[in-house]
């Protein structure tokens, strides 16, 4: 895979030469133009200056501090993919957070051969103009499965949740738009978890309120990932206030009721009744009736009843049964 569109800068800043030369080498050879320096002074005067498309950081350096700098960058340079890289598995900054970096991927250099295929994900989806809703689909499906967490989710689950939205929404009586706009939404609500530490999804740690803090901004980081994406851009109410609640106790705006737009409260539905029927390996595989009694006990408060109501007139078929709604 390689890029043949048009000509994109990449900014690398490193503090280790062998670092620069094996990412600017690898850079090249996918048709990128990579400017490499350890200094970040000069870093900076290149992002105001020459307004790479592409700005690469690594997180400890002995003077500067990744996130700091990408926070900078966003303030002279907005429309760069920022991508902040790190041999440290906990991503502690030295000066400011990773909040105020507001990068669009986190990539250990444990995975640093994935550098390259992340990048190119982001630019083309940027630039590609799909006019069907098939070809928009294909190009949500490929956006997730290039950002997807390793072992984290997969395509069958993303497949799932589109198809069950989509059924959701067409009990609900939303129009085509919508219904496409909860199908997108659903393979693309969690592509902001790419800029969330790595270790915050290990298994068998509690989390810490900081872990907690950095899975919250998920929602915000898928947003500002795919708001740079015009094709996907539907998808974009989906990927915001997929964990918004009725009560408005969710994140990341307290949303409720019919702030909520109808097409993510379809797909939030999906997206539970998909949790209880597929199982986790702390709690039993639900059945279709106990999901739907679930469901309803926490109508109102976590999800929205007509929603609720809407998957119940189903019926007990397979939500995900595949069917058109394009």
């Amino acid at each position: 895979m390689t890029w043949n569109g048009p000509p994109r800068k990449v900014l690398l800043l490193d503090d280790e030469p062998l670092v620069l030369r094996a990412v600017s080498r690898t850079l090249r050879s996918l048709g990128l133009e990579p400017i490499a320096t350890s200094d970040p002074n000069e870093a900076l005067e290149v992002a105001r200056r020459d307004a790479p498309h592409v700005v690469i950081s690594d997180l400890h350096m002995p003077a500067a501090c990744g996130a700091q700098f990408l926070a900078n960058v966003a303030d002279v340079a907005p429309d760069a993919l920022r991508v902040l890289i790190s041999a440290d598995p906990e991503l502690e900054p030295k000066l400011g957070s990773l909040a105020q970096a507001k990068v669009h991927a986190i990539l250990s250099k444990r995975r640093i051969a994935n550098l390259g295929d992340l990048v190119l994900e982001q630019l083309r989806a940027r630039i590609e103009a799909p006019t069907s809703a098939t070809e928009r689909e294909a190009l949500a499906r490929r956006v997730a499965g290039g950002l997807a967490r390793p072992a984290h989710e997969d395509g069958a689950h993303r497949d799932r949740l589109a198809r069950g939205a989509a059924r959701v929404a067409a009990a609900m009586g939303l129009s085509a738009p919508e219904i496409e706009e909860a199908r997108l939404g659903a393979f693309l609500h969690d592509v902001g978890q790419v800029a969330v530490p790595e270790h915050v999804f290990a298994r068998g740690r509690p989390l810490t309120p900081e872990d907690r803090g950095a899975l919250e901004r998920h929602p915000a980081a898928g947003e500002r990932i795919v708001s740079a994406m015009p094709a996907l851009r539907a998808a974009l109410p989906v990927i915001r206030a997929h964990h918004e609640r009725q009560d408005g106790r969710g994140y990341p705006d307290g949303l409720d009721g019919a702030a909520i737009p109808p097409a993510v409260r379809a797909f939030q539905v999906a997206d539970a009744y998909d949790a209880l029927t597929q199982g986790r390996p702390y709690r039993r595989r639900r059945t279709h009736g106990e999901a739907i009694a679930e469901l309803s006990r926490e109508a109102g408060t976590h999800h929205d009843r007509e929603a609720v109501d809407a998957l119940a007139s189903i019926g007990d078929a397979p939500l995900d049964a595949d069917e058109s709604f394009s």
